[in-house]
Parts: C-alpha cells; structure tokens; sequence
C-alpha cells in the first residue's frame, strides 16, 4: 500500500487542471471551502472564467491535477444490492462486509 501523500496549498496553487479526456480546464488559482468545511479548487479557465471543483472532484495531484468524476463513486453491496459509499466497509442496509 502506497503512503498518502498531502499537498500544501502552494504546491497546489498554479497547477494545470486537466479533465479525464486529458484536456486543460485551466490553472489552479485557489482553493476553496463551503459552509460546510468541504474543499474545492478555484480553476481559472480563459473562456470560462472561474470554475470550482469539489474535493470529489479531484481524481489526482501530481504535475498537474486531474478533476472529474472518478469511474466508480460508489460501492455495491453483494449480499443486497445496495449502493454504498466507496469509503464503507460494512453495507449501510444489511451490515455485510464490502
């Protein structure tokens, strides 16, 4: 298992954003939190102006910073089905292991 990895903000900051089709969307300019404390970047696109991106939005931090919607954003319980978030270990309906 590889080590987490935590980026300061100013790692971050002016950093490419790119989609999952490997085109930019712009550059870092900020970072961001709702009321709710939840993170976002603040993308600085030419065309489009300021653009936010929710932290699952986030994909990957490297060279640059890959946003869009991961392939899988949840987990289906085998035993009944249920559609669990991708963090869980147990089924939140029937308590199975994941």
């Amino acid at each position: 298992m590889s080590e987490r990895r935590f980026y300061r903000r100013e790692e971050i900051i002016g950093k490419i954003a790119i989609n999952m089709l490997g085109k930019s969307v712009g550059s870092v300019k900020d970072i961001a939190y709702d009321s709710e404390g939840r993170m976002a970047l603040i993308v600085d696109s030419k065309d489009e102006g300021e653009k936010y991106f929710s932290i699952d939005e986030i994909v990957a931090i490297g060279d640059y910073v890959l946003v869009g919607k991961a392939k899988s954003t949840v987990k289906k319980c085998q035993n009944c089905g249920f559609e669990n978030k991708p963090e869980y270990k147990y089924c939140m309906n029937c308590g199975k292991p994941i």
